[in-house]
């Protein structure tokens, strides 16, 4: 469902090029943006029947916001649509580093498909508390914590007439227990205490030894099952060990919260290993000023690079330094590094005087070119140098 205010965008996957109005938010909005895009190449209108798609952004350089749910409204003209969380709107600024990761139907990722922009504005109410309304608040906090309290200390007296057997073993039970059944099972052992668990005639019960532990679940048929202390049987099989391991084979669902320490994942799951990508931690390499010339290199480990390489640049002014304008980021895929390792890879730098950087990246590694500190390419300088 598109929310209340919808900017129309169109994405070139040949030029690795947006045609997007500027996008504003406040912070904290909420299922009130939606995006919707058309994507194309080189001007052509792209099916994207069985295509996938993520929104990813990092709003502060340190969270990480990946969204996989996109709605692909009319595939077939290229078209999906995307309404952006609040998570996107938390931190105010200039956002410049979104983008959606497009993924074919064969498995192959466009993750290097341009970034785009969009601007949070501060929220005036966020942080602020109004001092009447929170005492107001704290007022009928206490009234529902003295309520509790009466209600609390009227069930203890209410137990405490019950004469019932605490859990702490302080009170002995003394008598005979009665229930439905209270004659023993023929063939059963003399003086034990028993229960019949199920409502039918069926000779189903649970045991209880004079040990007072229990022994046994049994029927008619003689199945039985063992309960002792160290670990559970059925049928004479083990299904949970007293070290707490668990081991399962096939299809499991789970519900509730599992709570784990140390916990990795190993898997060949081509989509579990597309979320793990997707939240790959930002590691900076370098930040600095620095014409990045063949003298400086910098490596990373080989398997440490789930998306690519990321390298802001800006103006630079030889014998005075950075200037802070003309920002832009150049994003070099895993697969662009992997593919053309070691080969020299230009990056036009904006303006009429063909400025460029030079790199040279492979699996383990990026490196910069002497030309890098000539002139016309020595108006630019690298600022940071890291990798998702």
């Amino acid at each position: 469902m598109a929310g209340l205010r919808v900017l129309q965008a169109v994405l070139d996957i040949n030029t690795r090029s947006w045609d997007i109005p500027r996008l504003e938010a406040v912070q904290g909005d909420y299922g009130s943006f939606t995006l919707q895009v058309t994507v194309v190449a080189s001007g052509v209108i792209v099916n994207i029947t069985g295509w996938r798609a993520n929104f990813v952004a990092s709003p502060d350089d340190i969270h990480i916001i990946s969204d996989p749910v996109i709605n692909f409204t009319d595939a077939a003209n290229g078209k999906f649509e995307y309404t952006f969380v609040k998570e996107a709107f938390s931190t105010p600024g200039t956002i410049d580093n979104a983008r959606f990761v497009l993924i074919k139907q064969d498995g192959t990722q466009l993750s290097g498909m341009p970034r785009f922009t969009y601007h949070v504005d501060k929220d005036p109410a966020q942080g602020k508390i109004d001092a009447q309304d929170y005492i107001g608040d704290f007022a009928a906090f206490q009234a529902q914590v003295t309520a509790l309290q009466t209600q609390f200390n009227t069930l203890q007296s209410q137990i405490t007439a019950m004469n019932v057997l605490p859990l702490d073993g302080t009170k002995k039970m003394t008598g005979t227990i009665v229930s439905e059944h209270d004659t023993p099972i023929a063939g059963q052992q003399t003086g034990a205490w028993w229960y019949r668990i199920t409502k039918t005639l069926t000779n189903s019960f649970i045991q209880f030894s004079l040990a007072t532990r229990v022994t046994g679940i049994s029927n008619t048929k003689g199945l039985g099952y063992d309960f002792i202390q160290d670990y559970l049987r059925l049928n004479g099989k083990d299904v949970a060990i007293k070290d707490d391991s668990v081991q399962k084979t096939g299809n499991s669902t789970v519900s509730g919260v599992i709570d784990a320490t140390n916990l990795k994942i190993s898997t060949k799951d081509v989509a579990t290993q597309e979320f793990v990508n997707t939240f790959a931690p930002y590691v900076q390499l370098f930040k600095g000023a620095a014409y990045f010339l063949d003298t400086n290199t910098y490596t990373f480990p080989a398997d440490a690079v789930k998306l690519g390489l990321y390298i802001d640049v800006s103006r630079y002014t030889p014998g005075t330094g950075p200037l802070e304008y003309g920002f832009r980021t150049i994003f070099i895929p895993r697969e662009a590094l992997l593919e053309n390792s070691g080969k020299a890879i230009w990056e036009g730098m904006v303006g009429t005087d063909g400025a460029k950087k030079i790199f040279y990246g492979t699996a383990t590694s990026i490196k910069g070119h002497a030309d890098n500190g000539a002139s016309p390419n020595s108006g630019w300088c690298i600022r940071r140098i890291g990798y998702r």
